[in-house]
């Protein structure tokens, strides 16, 4: 009779165990779930903020060679640059970047020759903010002030080319009216 009694008991405490322990199965199903899933979507949302710097940087890299390059022939070169400018602002949000990062249409900006010491910053910057792509890590929710600089230059109006090549040829010559067809864009 006690044999019985502890028999029942042990098959109590089995079952029992059984019981609660039914599912952890599913628990750790879940949880693993869970944790490869949220892996993944870290490095969607990585991968989607390097694809939208990269973006920026190819859009501001061509909006710098438009900078570069454009020439008005206007008469006067520091009207050329702000000209240049505009054409450079319009190359930029021709990519249409403000659909992938909100705000960023207006946050161009160009360092010209006349503002800039060296000639080699002159070109395009563009300064904007993205969130850390973490949802659950250090630093998440906090924005990234980011920069794209595109330092190619800025090629002498064909104005100042003309009066450069000018200024040369009077100095051998004495007068460049008759040879106005010296000049090109690479002097």
């Amino acid at each position: 009779m006690i044999l019985k009694a502890a028999k029942r008991d042990s098959l109590h405490r089995s079952k029992h165990t059984q019981i609660s322990e039914a599912g952890q199965s599913t628990i750790e199903f879940l949880t693993t779930f869970i944790f490869a899933a949220g892996f993944i979507f870290l490095f969607v949302r990585l991968s989607l903020s390097y694809t939208n710097g990269y973006l920026v940087h190819y859009a501001n890299y061509m909006a710098s060679r438009t900078y570069l390059v454009f020439d008005d022939n206007l008469s006067n070169p520091i009207g050329t640059d702000a000209i240049a400018f505009n054409e450079a602002k319009k190359t930029f949000l021709s990519y249409r970047v403000g659909l992938f990062i909100p705000g960023i249409d207006d946050k161009i900006s160009v360092n010209d020759p006349q503002t800039v010491g060296k000639k080699y910053y002159v070109g395009t910057v563009v300064n904007f903010t993205q969130r850390f792509p973490s949802p659950m890590l250090i630093g998440a929710g906090k924005e990234m002030n980011l920069v794209s600089e595109s330092f190619l230059g800025r090629e002498p109006s064909r104005f100042e080319c003309l009066t450069q090549v000018c200024s040369a040829i009077t100095s051998v010559i004495g007068s460049c009216e008759t040879h106005a067809t010296f000049f090109d864009n690479g002097c």
